[in-house]
């Protein structure tokens, strides 16, 4: 299992919006787990951020959407090891 997560700069409503509408598209074209959208710090995650969850069999295809559709929005993608 992996974790997405997409980043954003939650002080300007620009990027809020970019990430609703990154988010929206996703969910129109993936059928995952997506968290919410955080419009602040949470966690680890020093900016606005939303989690995808995602199995093996998803990663090329999801990886090659968000490096086409992600709009200069920041991902990070890790593996769930269960060692937080």
């Amino acid at each position: 299992m992996y974790h997405a997560h997409l980043y954003f700069d939650h002080q300007s409503p620009a990027q809020l919006e970019i990430a609703e509408q990154v988010v929206s598209k996703l969910k129109m074209n993936f059928d995952l787990p997506v968290g919410r959208i955080h419009n602040k710090p949470l966690g680890p995650h020093p900016v606005g951020s939303c989690q995808v969850i995602f199995q093996e069999n998803d990663y090329s295809e999801l990886i090659a959407w968000l490096e086409k559709n992600r709009n200069g929005l920041d991902v990070m993608i890790h593996p769930v090891t269960g060692d937080e």
